[in-house]
C-alpha cells in the first residue's frame, strides 16, 4: 500500500513539473508555418490572353454569350431593380438577377442556334440511349417483382392466420351451443321423468313415433324421424329398397311386441292365397285313393298290429 500511494503521488509531480516547463517556455517553442499569399501576375495575363485567343473560333465552338438581365415580368414592380443597385448580401435579389441573367442568356443563345440552323427541340421519334443497361434494368426489375410478390404471400398468410381464427373460434361457438343444447335436453328427460311419464311413452317418444305433450325446455327441440319430418311435406325420392326394408324392419322406435296378433289381424284373410291353397282334380283323385285303402284294411293296420303284440305277451 506504501509502494502505491508513493507512486501516485511521483506521478503527480511529474504533471506538475511539465506544466511549469510548458509556461515557462514562452513563444518560439513551438515552429508556426507562415502563409504566404501568392498574386502571380504574370501568369494570370498569360491565362487571359490564351482565353482571348478563342474570339478567332466560330461562336458554334464557343456558345458564348454577353447579355443583361432580361427585363423584370412586371414593370415598375418591387421586383423591377437596376442591377447596379443590387447589395451582394441580399440574398433575394442577388439571386433574381441570376435568373433574370440566365432567361437573357437562353433567350440569346436559342435565336444564333436558329440562326445558325442548329435544332433545339427533341424529335418526336427520339431514343436516348439509357444510362443504366438492360441488364442491369432487367435485375431492377426482377427485384421488384420479388419484392411484390413477397409482400402479396405475407399477406396472404396473414389473411389465412386471420380465417384460421375466426374458423376456430366459430368452432368453439358451436362446440358450446351443442353442449348447451345436449344439456337442456338432458335436462329435460330429467324433468319428465320426475313427472312420471312410462317408459314406453318415453322411449316411444325419443324414437319419434309419439310426442308427450310438450315438456319444458323441449318447445324447440325436433326429435322427430327425418322421414316423418319428410311425411310433413318436404318431397323426397323414392327409394325402393329403402322403403321395402323399412316396411319389413320399421324405422326406429320400438320393436318387440310389433308383430302380436289383434282382434283384426287375427279375422283378415287377406293374405290367403286361394289359387295356392284350392282344391285341384290331381289332389281328389289322391285323397280318394288313400281313402280306398283305408277301408280295405278295416279300419287301419293299428289295432292288428295291437293284438299281435298281445297275444305274444301270452
Amino acid at each position: 500500500i506504501t509502494m502505491d500511494l508513493s507512486d501516485a503521488s511521483g506521478a503527480s509531480d511529474s504533471d506538475e513539473d511539465l506544466r511549469e516547463a510548458v509556461a515557462l517556455a514562452g513563444p518560439g517553442l513551438f515552429v508556426q508555418n507562415e502563409r504566404s499569399h501568392v498574386c502571380d501576375t504574370a501568369g494570370l495575363t498569360a491565362r487571359l490572353a490564351e482565353f482571348s485567343q478563342a474570339d478567332s473560333l466560330p461562336w458554334i465552338e464557343r456558345l458564348d454569350v454577353l447579355c443583361e438581365p432580361a427585363p423584370a415580368a412586371v414593370p415598375g414592380s418591387e421586383l423591377d431593380f437596376d442591377p447596379k443597385t443590387v447589395d451582394a448580401r441580399d440574398d433575394f435579389k442577388r439571386e433574381l438577377l441570376f435568373y433574370r441573367l440566365a432567361q437573357s442568356a437562353a433567350a440569346d443563345g436559342l435565336s444564333r442556334l436558329k440562326a445558325e440552323g442548329v435544332p433545339t427541340k427533341r424529335p418526336d421519334d427520339y431514343l436516348a440511349e439509357m444510362v443504366k443497361s438492360d441488364d442491369h434494368m432487367a435485375r431492377v426489375r426482377s427485384n421488384l417483382v420479388a419484392k411484390q410478390q413477397d409482400l402479396q404471400a405475407r399477406e396472404k398468410a396473414k389473411e389465412l392466420r386471420q380465417q384460421r381464427k375466426f374458423a376456430k373460434q366459430a368452432q368453439v361457438e358451436a362446440q358450446l351451443k351443442k353442449q348447451a343444447e345436449k344439456k337442456q335436453f338432458t335436462e329435460a328427460i330429467k324433468k319428465i321423468k320426475k313427472k312420471g311419464v312410462g317408459a314406453e311413452d318415453l322411449e316411444g317418444m325419443l324414437s319419434g313415433k309419439r310426442r308427450v305433450g310438450k315438456p319444458e325446455g323441449l318447445e324447440d327441440t325436433p326429435i322427430m324421424h327425418k322421414q316423418q319430418q319428410q311425411k310433413g311435406g318436404n318431397a323426397r325420392r323414392s327409394n325402393k329398397k329403402r322403403d321395402y326394408k323399412n316396411q319389413k324392419f320399421g324405422f326406429g322406435g320400438q320393436k318387440k311386441r310389433s308383430k302380436y296378433n289383434t282382434k283384426d289381424s287375427a279375422r283378415s284373410f287377406s293374405g290367403f292365397n286361394t289359387a295356392k291353397h284350392g282344391a285341384t282334380a290331381k289332389k281328389a283323385a289322391k285323397f280318394k285313393v288313400q281313402n280306398q285303402k283305408k277301408s280295405k284294411g278295416g279300419g287301419g293296420g293299428f289295432g292288428k298290429n295291437k293284438n299281435k303284440s298281445r297275444g305274444r305277451k301270452r
